[in-house]
């Protein structure tokens, strides 16, 4: 017994110094994975209060367009491809359900709470929905058309075969099982359908989550330049689960992606066609979301795995059943704090669901209540500021519509 004391004393002592040193980073990722949440719901004080819209199945990705006065999302639109086909989280059962059923665009208008799906011209075979941003098209009066760029999840034709696509082929277990790429749209608002004008393609696109288009936003420019957020490194695999749990796999990236031209052809090797990128930030875990803040000045990426949101200044630029989540939407404001002489950011818990209203939340879009200024967040309504707060996920069955209040700031 006395051989067996000193290592048992030494490995409680290094116990306690590993909880010393990470205790508080553990409790953390814990809480982030839902061990100590229980799952509630927001009260509504009035029945219309919440509102399902209707066709939006599975939109992961969400835009208010200030001009248009329109929302826009990408859908897939069917249960049977989504749990068949979806890399984001390493999905790869069966990429033959894709020539069955494929995804869409979708238009929200806020006045109806109507969505409309837009037929998509000009483009073929499968699209397996993800992020997208929209831009103005400046060449014509404003909000009266818009460019739509959008991830799509296509997998690979070296392990499956061309479309449409096969079981994997033998020895291939190596290989990455998805060719995501980018599709750009073009839609006039107010028509039925979006013409696709090309897709995007390069080697450090790898797996894409969303993208940011960046104009200037003075000059009638096409959008020829954006940011993608790549999630992961690997797409299947051990590593691949490593990577959704180990907090120090900081290794996904930001690219930026240069045009030479929004028009392509349809060739084999178009989509590489005048395609420039390079990695323009690195070293974040799970990186995911991302958009401007108040200005092109400021941007927002989010660490979808270790629930952190990170600002930063862009330079250099010119059929299954699934157990229902506790979704929750935060609304984050910064305010001047004299004390530490810096800007801090206050967060409120603006919306919560147990999952009986919306099944998985993964972006969220707030739309002021008002006649006037909708991009202003000073309209009163009964004296306080109210919106229609916008919320959808990859797995939920339709997008929905909650009135919130806007929380004042401190």
């Amino acid at each position: 017994m006395a051989g067996l004391r000193t290592p048992s004393i030494a490995v409680g002592l290094l116990s306690v110094f590993l909880a010393y040193l990470y205790g508080t980073q553990v409790y953390r990722q814990l809480a982030i994975f839902g061990v100590f949440r229980t799952p509630s719901s927001t009260h509504t004080s009035a029945e219309d209060a919440i509102v399902a819209i209707e066709g939006t199945k599975h939109c992961e990705d969400l835009h208010w367009h200030e001009p248009s006065q329109r929302l826009f999302t990408a859908c897939e639109g069917s249960q049977t491809t989504r749990f068949s086909w979806w890399p984001p989280l390493a999905n790869h059962v069966d990429p033959t359900a894709l020539k069955g059923a494929r995804g869409s665009l979708f238009v929200v208008d806020p006045k109806t709470q109507k969505s409309r799906e837009l037929r998509l011209e000009n483009f073929s075979g499968p699209f397996v929905t993800h992020g997208i941003d929209v831009a103005s098209d400046l060449e014509v009066p404003p909000g009266k058309g818009v460019y739509i760029f959008a991830v799509n999840h296509l997998p690979n034709p070296a392990v499956y075969g061309d479309y449409p696509y096969g079981p994997a082929k033998p020895g291939t277990g190596d290989l990455p099982r998805a060719a995501s790429q980018i599709e750009i749209f073009h839609h006039v608002v107010g028509s039925s359908s979006a013409r696709h004008l090309r897709s995007v393609k390069h080697d450090l696109i790898s797996t894409p989550n969303d993208i940011q288009i960046i104009t200037s936003g003075t000059e009638k420019q096409k959008p020829l330049q954006f940011f993608v957020t790549n999630d992961h490194r690997y797409q299947h695999g051990r590593w691949r689960q490593v990577e959704d749990v180990y907090p120090g796999a900081r290794w996904t990236d930001t690219v930026h992606v240069k045009l030479e031209s929004l028009e392509a052809g349809k060739d084999a090797d178009a989509a590489t066609l005048g395609v420039h990128a390079s990695t323009a930030l690195s070293g974040i875990w799970n990186n995911n979301g991302l958009g401007w803040a108040r200005t092109t000045d400021e941007l927002l990426l989010t660490s979808a795995m270790g629930a952190t949101l990170y600002v930063g200044k862009p330079e250099g630029a010119d059929g299954a059943v699934l157990p229902r989540n506790d979704a929750r939407v935060w609304f984050a404001q910064p305010r001047f704090d004299p004390e530490p002489q810096r800007r801090v950011w206050e967060k409120t818990l603006l919306f919560q669901d147990d999952g009986s209203r919306i099944r998985t939340a993964s972006t969220a879009v707030l739309v002021t209540v008002g006649p006037s200024s909708t991009s202003s967040l000073e309209d009163k309504k009964g004296g306080k500021r109210q919106a229609w707060l916008y919320v959808t996920g990859f797995w939920s069955e339709n997008m929905i519509a909650v009135k919130v209040d806007i929380p004042t700031p401190a």
